[in-house]
């Protein structure tokens, strides 16, 4: 009988005025991170550009 892997879910956030380049930058350090990790990205999805409730400070 196989032991099916666990599997997790992660959601981070970005600032709303960094360029395409930088954005594509730190989703291929999330990528290595779980590689690093030995983990492996099952699925990758960008959601809509939305507003917060509230603006964070700092």
């Amino acid at each position: 009988m196989a032991i099916e892997p666990t599997k997790y879910e992660t959601l981070y956030l970005v600032r709303p005025d960094i360029s395409p380049e930088d954005l594509l930058t730190i989703q291929n350090r999330v990528e290595q991170s779980v590689a690093g990790n030995d983990g492996e990205m099952i699925r990758f999805e960008k959601w809509a550009e939305r507003d917060l409730a509230y603006r964070i400070e700092n």
